[in-house]
């Protein structure tokens, strides 16, 4: 009696099975690239804040973190407190490390959010930015102060009748980060700025 053999796993679509043990190989080393720059850098900086608008910058990974060609990116976070409507025409930062309040060239960073950015009355927004930085963020420690130079431009933009603006914000402020590193060497910071 001829012995038949039993097929308990199909081929793949696209052909044969050995193809398939390069995958999880490559997988791995993909998500080790994407995860070696996070636990670097995580810190949140108050770009601008008054009574009708706020917004926050978080560094969400870091690419190239001592290179010549390093990035930053992230979420900006757009409250417009307002009872009108907020058009943004302009919306970037300055980051400068600080050594007794002078620039000392350790990370220099200009991100930006992509503009023109209406952010409805009353509501939040969360955009992601990109930015390149000069240094090296390995060189940062807690407790490094940092200048903040934003550039916002704004209209209030009624519901019926012309736009009231542009209004420009493009005050300096020093912003200290504090907090406590975790196991995985991810910062939690929180940010005071005066």
């Amino acid at each position: 009696m001829p012995s038949k053999s039993i097929r308990t796993i199909a081929n793949a679509p696209w052909g044969r099975k050995r193809y398939l043990l390069p995958l999880p190989v490559l997988s791995v080393l993909l998500l080790g690239t994407a995860l070696a720059s996070p636990g670097l850098l995580r810190m949140t900086v108050n770009v601008f804040d008054d009574p009708n608008l706020t917004i926050l910058a978080s560094v969400q990974n870091v690419v190239h973190p001592s290179g010549p060609d390093g990035k930053l990116v992230g979420l900006m976070t757009v409250t417009n407190h307002a009872s009108t409507d907020t058009r943004i025409t302009v919306g970037t930062a300055t980051i400068e490390s600080l050594t007794s309040g002078s620039p000392d060239n350790r990370i220099t960073a200009t991100i930006a959010f992509k503009v023109p950015l209406v952010v409805p009355a009353g509501t939040t927004v969360k955009v992601p930015f990109s930015g390149v930085f000069q240094g090296s963020i390995l060189d940062l420690h807690f407790g490094d102060s940092f200048r903040v130079t934003p550039t916002v431009t704004w209209f209030s933009v009624p519901a019926s009748g012309v736009a009231q603006g542009p209004y420009t914000y493009a005050q300096p402020k020093t912003c200290t980060i504090s907090g406590t590193p975790l196991p995985s060497s991810v910062w939690t910071t929180t940010t005071a700025c005066t």
